[in-house]
């Protein structure tokens, strides 16, 4: 099996969701290989950047598929490049979490996330990283901290955010992507914790 990592960022390969809540994980990734001076390429089913992190092989992947069928996209890339799914870090939007918090978990169910849902379906539920990276209403300073009803799920992942949501945005984008500059290929770099980014 491949001793590489793969970043992998949910969301929608539309032009039209590009700065959309639900393409979170879109952006994490572009991000870090701009850091990192990678190039995508694309094939049919992803994205994907190649190249070293901190002496590491490293791929960062972007599914191009619906949101709903990104854990196909993931399965064909495992086999290709005999990697394990222990070895995979998902960042993804999570509607659960405020805006301003990231949650670190190596397990768990898909959150009502049709992405996440779509990748366990596809590897199984066992051990890769979730970055579920806050899109909730609460904590953004401008939003009625009140739930949001089911029905306007879909209306509301695939809005923008106002300006100072996405002043906050970048700030935990920029978190994430100065976290994974720093990561290695040990264990110990990694950990289930809440992150509030301050």
């Amino acid at each position: 099996m491949s001793s590489m990592y793969i970043l992998v960022g949910l969301g929608n390969d539309a032009p039209k969701y590009r700065q959309t809540r639900h393409n979170v994980g879109f952006r994490v990734v572009d991000q870090l290989a701009s850091e990192l001076g990678l190039t995508w390429r694309d094939t049919k089913l992803y994205s994907q950047a190649k190249g070293e992190l901190n002496g590491a092989p490293v791929l960062l992947v972007k599914p191009r598929l619906f949101m709903n069928n990104s854990g196909q996209a993931l399965q064909e890339l495992l086999n290709k490049e005999q990697a394990d799914v222990s070895n995979l870090l998902l960042f993804y939007d999570d509607l659960n979490v405020p805006l301003g918090v990231i949650r670190v978990r190596s397990e768990g169910s898909h959150g009502g996330h049709n992405g996440v849902k779509s990748v366990i379906e596809q590897l199984g539920s066992g051990l890769f990283w979730r970055f579920r990276v806050g899109i909730g209403p609460m904590g953004s300073g401008e939003r009625n901290t009140e739930p949001i009803d089911s029905a306007d799920y879909s209306d509301f992942v695939l809005s923008k955010f106002t300006g100072g949501e996405e002043k906050r945005m970048k700030e935990v984008i920029d978190f994430i992507v100065e976290r994974m500059l720093a990561f290695t290929s040990q264990s110990t770099d990694l950990k289930e914790e809440t992150i509030t980014v301050s």
